[in-house]
């Protein structure tokens, strides 16, 4: 709709100022201008202030709506004169709709979209393949055909014509396209998301780009299945090298076991956000973890090795910490529950344990009815034992 009324305040002033003359010139200076002609010109003066660039898009979001044969005119007009655009969205899953355009006819390709994008130089966020990646995780060898190399070579020209603070990638790349990329934001980049695969961690130039990446504060890495739980560890101990990084997301496809005895205590003190999703650490490395990360806010990981009971006698939650999810958890009775109330600041938890063996309502009930989780707005608990009494009291 933005977009059709650019275009509409286009004509309308053309034809506003047509009015202006004519009326100047045929009732003359002297005789002033007819009502009628004041009005319709300050209406489209008011349509002009949509054409200006403050009042284009900033967003710009390609979906299969803009793709439709009766909206390329339009968006195409508007992306050219978009001069202020500071986020880009496109998603390379949309090729069931695609192929059903009849390209020559209207002229229309994502590949020209991009190619005017990459000219412009006020992008600061760049989100590519936004669709569910786990369609993409399997088929990072299949050959990418010539649109979509097309459209990745517009992406490093993207890449190198702007200043990027935040890039997500959620398709496969070749390495070499993975290394363009990260060569032209190393400088700027402030948070990223990739999809992993195994010959990015074989290859030295990957994850050293990724470390001189000074001034990234996000990190978010899914690791697909060929990714070994070795390399897994190796770039974790990799990544612990950047002095700025707030926030690690690491994610796998199957189910795998990473190490954190390898960090060092610099780095567990910097992080503020912490989840290993699918992945899972011993009693230790979780020890250390929870000891060292004074400063954690946020912390999800996998416990299906973990003892909570065990963990938290030996070390406690961090505690400026505001959100807790754990999944799996190999078991955790009453007093896992109440060491768990003790962190006052919690706004969200998250847990399911395997082995309820010794948790009871009773701990439930106490861990709330002392009202030290009063912040809590989100709330998950996977126990088979919750009953009416828990609900009130929570």
């Amino acid at each position: 709709e933005q977009i059709r009324i650019c275009n509409v305040a286009a004509q309308m002033l053309v034809f506003a100022k047509r009015i202006n003359y004519k009326a100047n010139y045929d009732i003359g200076e002297g005789d002033g201008v007819p009502i009628i002609f004041i009005r319709m010109i300050s209406v489209c003066k008011r349509f002009n202030s949509f054409c200006n660039d403050a009042f284009l898009p900033h967003q710009l979001i390609i979906d299969s709506g803009m793709l439709k044969e009766k909206n390329l005119d339009q968006t195409f007009k508007t992306v050219e004169r978009a001069s202020q655009l500071r986020y880009l969205q496109f998603d390379m899953l949309l090729k069931p709709y695609v192929n059903e355009l009849n390209f020559t006819r209207t002229g229309w390709q994502l590949n020209n979209l991009l190619r005017i994008l990459s000219e412009k130089k006020t992008l600061k966020i760049l989100k590519i393949g936004c669709s569910d990646s786990e369609e993409w995780m399997a088929d990072w060898n299949i050959p990418l055909n010539n649109s979509e190399k097309c459209a990745l070579e517009n992406v490093i020209r993207l890449c190198q014509n702007n200043k990027l603070n935040v890039v997500e990638v959620n398709i496969p790349l070749e390495i070499e396209t993975l290394v363009q990329i990260l060569l032209n934001i190393r400088t700027t980049i402030r948070s990223i998301k990739f999809i992993c695969y195994s010959n990015y961690l074989q290859d030295k130039r990957v994850l050293d780009l990724l470390t001189a990446c000074s001034l990234i504060k996000s990190i978010h890495i899914d690791f697909s299945d060929s990714c070994k739980a070795h390399d897994i560890r190796q770039c974790l101990v990799k990544l612990a090298n950047l002095k700025n990084l707030k926030m690690l997301v690491l994610s796998s496809q199957s189910s795998k076991q990473v190490s954190a005895t390898d960090l060092s205590l610099t780095f567990l003190h910097q992080i503020q956000s912490l989840h290993l999703n699918n992945l899972f650490m011993s009693d230790t490395c979780c020890e250390r973890i929870l000891s060292n990360c004074n400063n954690l806010k946020e912390f999800s990981a996998d416990f299906s090795e973990i003892n909570l009971d065990g963990l938290l006698q030996k070390s406690s939650l961090p505690k400026y910490l505001d959100k807790l999810l754990l999944t799996n958890i190999a078991h955790m009775s009453d007093n896992g529950m109440i060491e768990i109330s003790k962190s006052c600041y919690l706004q969200e938890i998250h847990l399911s344990v395997l082995d309820i063996n010794g948790l009871t309502t009773k701990s439930i009930f106490e861990a709330f009815s002392c009202n030290r989780l009063r912040n809590i707005n989100t709330l998950v608990l996977d126990f088979p034992i919750i009953n009416d009494s828990c609900v009130k009291v929570i």
